[in-house]
């Protein structure tokens, strides 16, 4: 029957929702991995971001890249407008919250507030690959 009226219309059934935003998000996300993106984020020697992915909702965003850190690479600190969750996959590293330094270990979870200055830093002898989560609030 919607068919029908649809074609009454004058209109394809592709054409006649084309328009139509759902105002949920997906159930789920699935980023296949050969697909994760190389990006610059910042003046940086020594770090290797991947984009696995970049969300908005109606009330916020979320972005989650795999970030590599060469052993001595280097980075000015930063701030982002959002929290933001670092778990270390392998290596170990240091990261810098304005002066205090927090040495972080594999396997270990670090959450705190983009805010505040920050960068992570690998004074190590093998590179230390993360997940970094940002959570930010959407305008």
């Amino acid at each position: 029957m919607a068919v029908g009226l649809i074609r009454a219309l004058n209109s394809d059934v592709a054409s006649f929702f084309e328009d139509i935003v759902v105002d949920r998000p997906p159930a789920y996300l699935h980023q296949k991995a050969k697909s994760y993106t190389p990006f610059q984020k910042e003046d940086a020697t020594g770090f290797h971001y991947q984009q696995i992915l970049s969300q908005a909702f109606p009330s916020n965003a979320v972005e989650v890249t795999l970030l590599t850190i060469d052993p001595g690479a280097h980075r000015e600190m930063v701030t982002t407008d959002g929290q933001e969750l670092l778990f270390l996959l392998e290596g170990n590293m240091v990261v810098r919250l304005r002066e205090e330094e927090i040495e972080v270990h594999e396997g270990d979870a670090f959450f705190f507030d983009g805010r505040i200055p920050h960068v992570p830093t690998n004074p190590f002898d093998r590179p230390a690959r993360m997940l970094v989560v940002i959570f930010l609030k959407s305008v």
